[in-house]
């Protein structure tokens, strides 16, 4: 039985904040204990490493063999390829280094593990190099932060270069954060020129929004990065700082502005920033359109004590409750889980875990392991 206070709805479902769950059915051991013994490879290996914290050495060498060996794990290695490019470290490509980074940390792969390693390692050198010089392109910080934010993903986050540029945009960001202004993002008065035509639907940012390209908003890669920074989750006052950051994302005005944020001028043209943290479900509304980014979110924003008191996550988790199935497992739409074949990971592109996902057990899988890790994640 579960004991639930009335509140809004999402996307007509009526949904509620916890007081107190006592679900009949599996209970969290038992769960985990489902889940290994029905998922594939990469659920098996994910939950018996950050689920179950399996201390057995002799367990978790035959399970990661198992996984190094599958077939989708050996598809998303050949899929990260060298090449620092703008293009090739931010696109909707499937070879893009955020796309196939990405897919590689959901697939259970991280740092000390071959040949990830090896893959991964002329990125963190191109970083390392990077933050060193100076030069006039107009994406080259959120370039590196990009990098960054996903090698922090991978557990590279003790590397002195990520932890640097993890830190200087925390420092960047919270300058607005900590007492923010949104009347002052903007040019309403046509101060710094005119928009171009073909982005005359966007809205110009003052310069000093975005001073030496130091953006004073958060992209959502900066708050995927803080999130998995242990020097930045463990310490005090950067920790802090790191929790106003995200708790500036749940205001209404952040809400409302548009999620690519507007342009930029840069020399004598205008480039779009793009990024921010838009929440499915905010303003009431989940589908399956933004069902797979829902659950992005909210495993992005979990680690954040600020982010899981709010009313949108409290929302959000009831709603999920709603596709808890009689066997205590959870069984989101087919559609929700999807496979693109483009597309950016951090919007939800990318949900496959397992290898065969025909059936229906496949999907409940998936979903089970995602809400199980969401929940951890949040304490819950």
């Amino acid at each position: 039985m579960l004991f639930l206070r009335l509140s809004p709805t999402i996307a007509g479902v009526k949904i509620h904040k916890r007081d107190e769950v006592l679900w009949s059915g599996m209970d969290s051991y038992e769960l985990t204990e489902w889940l290994l013994n029905n998922g594939g490879p990469v659920i098996r290996f994910r939950t018996m490493v950050e689920i179950q914290e399996e201390q057995d050495i002799g367990k978790i060498s035959g399970a990661l063999d198992k996984l190094m060996d599958s077939s989708i794990i050996q598809k998303w290695l050949s899929r990260l390829v060298p090449g620092t490019g703008f293009n090739q470290i931010h696109s909707s490509k499937p070879e893009a280094f955020e796309n196939a980074m990405g897919k590689l940390t959901q697939l259970g792969l991280h740092a000390g593990l071959q040949p990830f390693d090896s893959l991964t390692l002329p990125f963190r050198v191109w970083l390392s190099e990077s933050i060193g010089e100076k030069n006039d392109r107009p994406f080259s910080v959120f370039a590196q932060t990009l990098v960054a934010a996903f090698l922090a993903l991978a557990r590279y986050d003790d590397l002195n270069f990520v932890d640097a540029v993890l830190k200087q945009r925390l420092k960047t960001i919270y300058s607005f954060a900590e007492d923010p202004d949104f009347s002052e993002i903007y040019d309403n008065r046509g101060e710094f020129g005119t928009v171009p035509k073909g982005l005359a639907h966007h809205r110009l940012v003052k310069p000093n929004v975005f001073h030496e390209q130091q953006f004073m908003l958060p992209w959502i890669h900066d708050v995927m990065g803080f999130a998995n920074s242990r020097n930045i989750m463990e310490d005090i006052v950067l920790r802090d700082m790191a929790e106003r950051v995200v708790g500036m994302t749940l205001f209404q005005e952040y809400q409302e502005m548009p999620s690519d944020y507007g342009v930029m001028r840069h020399g004598t043209r205008c480039y779009v920033i793009g990024w921010g943290i838009d929440l499915p479900g905010y303003n009431g509304v989940v589908d399956n359109s933004n069902f797979a980014k829902l659950l992005f979110r909210l495993e992005m924003m979990a680690p954040f004590r600020v982010a899981r008191n709010s009313d949108w996550f409290e929302r959000s988790m009831a709603f999920l409750e709603t596709h808890r199935i009689e066997k205590g497992i959870y069984r989101f739409p087919r559609v929700a889980m999807h496979e693109k074949r483009s597309g950016y990971w951090v919007n939800g592109a990318y949900m496959a875990m397992e290898e065969e996902r025909k059936s229906q057990l496949a999907i409940d899988i998936e979903s089970t392991f995602m809400m199980t890790r969401i929940k951890r994640l949040a304490r819950y």
